[in-house]
Order: structure tokens, then sequence, then C-alpha cells
């Protein structure tokens, strides 16, 4: 995805209509046939909404850790909607957000991210901490960095993932682990019972990146699936 770890970093604005079009592209330009999507967190919001904007080219989906960041269904009072977007346009304005950049990739905080995003402290190597640091310090990082956090915070975003599972008409697979602390469980349980073609795996002592953590577990899973869900002939 445009913008994340060893990808370029154009300046463009970041939304999940590019990531999208990039997964088409991609698809377009070396799959061409009906393939399984997978992806962990961004990147699962990302690979449930290609599914619903080009359903010729997915076979299946399969989402680790599934955010939800629409708004929230309840209205609010037009002044505090004003409040908050004049709030959030000065906190994502360059001005804050290039020293804030160059603040959260020292590696004392990567560390502490990564022990909020990773459920066991010794999966937290130096080597993980350099993969993950590595990205910040290239060409294009601080400006892809506030791009993608603006538009993040902006509205608009998300799609409703709610209405598109519900809406979902192909098999899907949830996988979670149950100590994420950056997208509760709870989340999973509560999405299962909007379409009955979706099926959730928990993982046991993972967090939200289950599928560094326990890559066995995870690809075991993954390929039961394909092969129970996604391969079995039509009737």
């Amino acid at each position: 995805m445009l913008g994340f770890g060893a990808s370029a970093k154009p300046a463009t604005p970041y939304t999940i209509k590019l990531w999208v079009d990039q997964i088409h592209e991609f698809w377009q330009t070396f799959v061409g046939v009906p393939t399984v999507l997978v992806g962990n967190s961004i990147g699962s919001l990302t690979c449930l909404q290609a599914a619903a904007t080009y359903p010729e080219m997915v076979r299946g989906v399969a989402m680790i850790s599934l955010p939800d960041m629409s708004e929230s269904p309840n209205k609010k009072l037009n002044i505090l909607r004003f409040l908050q977007d004049k709030i959030l346009d000065v906190l994502t304005s360059p001005i804050v957000l290039k020293p804030l950049f160059y603040l959260l990739r020292q590696p004392y905080i990567v560390k502490r991210w990564a022990r909020l995003a990773y459920a066991c402290k010794e999966a937290v190597t130096e080597e993980l901490l350099e993969i993950l640091m590595t990205p910040a310090r290239e060409i294009g990082a601080a400006p892809a960095f506030c791009a993608i956090l603006k538009s993040m915070m902006s509205k608009g975003f998300s799609p409703c993932i709610r209405s598109i599972v519900t809406d979902l008409k192909l098999p899907s697979l949830l996988m979670w682990g149950t100590l994420d602390r950056m997208i509760p469980l709870s989340l999973a349980h509560s999405l299962l019972k909007l379409n009955p073609q979706l099926r959730l795996v928990e993982l046991e002592n993972a967090g939200h990146c289950a599928h560094d953590e326990c890559p066995e577990r995870v690809n075991f899973e993954l390929l039961d699936w394909i092969r129970s869900q996604v391969l079995v002939p039509a009737v």
C-alpha cells in the first residue's frame, strides 16, 4: 500500500479508494483471475472495500483485525461538529504533525508502540524494531505520515464496514488475536451477526499483528478456510 512500509511515499491524498484502486490495478496487470485478498488492520479494511468495489476480482476475503473507523451513527450538534473539525484542522496541520512524526519514529517510542501491538514481549526484537523504523527514515516519509494521519482523522475516510459486511456474498474470514489491544475482539463478534457467510477464527495469545506473532497458525487457518470455503465447487 502506497505510503506504508517499503512502498513509495508520493505526495498525494491517501484514501481507501487510492489503495483499493492500487490493488485493482495490480490485479489487472499481474493476476487477471478471481483471487483471495488477505489484509491486516487498515489493509483488511482496504481488502473489504476492494471486494465490494470490484467483486469480479475477488473469490474470497480474509481480514486480520478489521478496524471500524466509520463515524458513529449518533448525530452530533452542528456546533460540536464545527468545533471538532476546527480542532482536527489544527491537530492535523503539517506544523503539528511533522514534529510529531520525528518524535514517534524514535526507537523508544517505536518500541512502546510495538509492545502495544504485539501480545508477547519476546516478539519485540531488535530486528522487528529496525523493520519498523527503516521506512520512517526514507525520503517522503514525513509528508506521507502527515497526509495519511490527516486523512484517517477526516470525515468519510472509512466506508461503513457494517453495511459492506452485511451485503457481502462471498466467503469471508475474520482472524483476530484474543489479546488485541488496538481493536477489541468484541467487534468481531458483533460483525458475525451481520452475515452468515462470515467466519471467525480466534487466535489465542496473539495481539494486533497475529500474522507475525503466530504465522504458522494464521497460515494453517487461512489455507483450511480456502480449501473448505473458497475452493468448494458451486452447487
